[in-house]
């Protein structure tokens, strides 16, 4: 969903995806690229807002919160695939690193760090 296009959009616009995670240090630089990214949150947000009104998503959740969480550990796991040295993430593995969610091994239920999840919205997500 929103990870997935997110990852699509850092993976097929590189110049792009960095500068959005690493704006330019200008007050006007970062104050355009601050409105872009409020304007994509509002989008999620209404989305959220929506599922949390018809009943399909958890009703406990901050929808304007919880549309913001995912960037941070996004633009990390992202970040390692520009790397130049060794901790360097190929691309092509990007989908299984999201589907790990953190997981030391595939078949582990047992979690090292949480990353964000349409489960925690979405009761009935995977």
């Amino acid at each position: 969903m929103a990870a997935e296009a997110y990852t699509r959009f850092a993976l097929e616009r590189p110049h792009h995806f960095r500068l959005l995670a690493e704006p330019p240090g200008d007050a006007d630089s970062l104050e355009g690229i601050a409105d872009l990214v409020d304007e994509q949150n509002a989008k999620l947000t209404s989305a959220i807002r929506d599922g949390v009104a018809d009943g399909s998503f958890n009703p406990d959740v901050d929808p304007r919160s919880t549309a913001s969480a995912p960037w941070a550990p996004m633009n990390g796991i992202l970040g390692l695939t520009r790397r130049a040295d060794r901790l360097r993430v190929d691309p092509q593995d990007m989908g299984r690193i999201r589907r790990h969610r953190g997981r030391a091994h595939p078949r582990s239920r047992r979690t090292l760090l949480t990353l964000p999840t349409t489960s925690a919205v979405c009761p009935s997500a995977p």
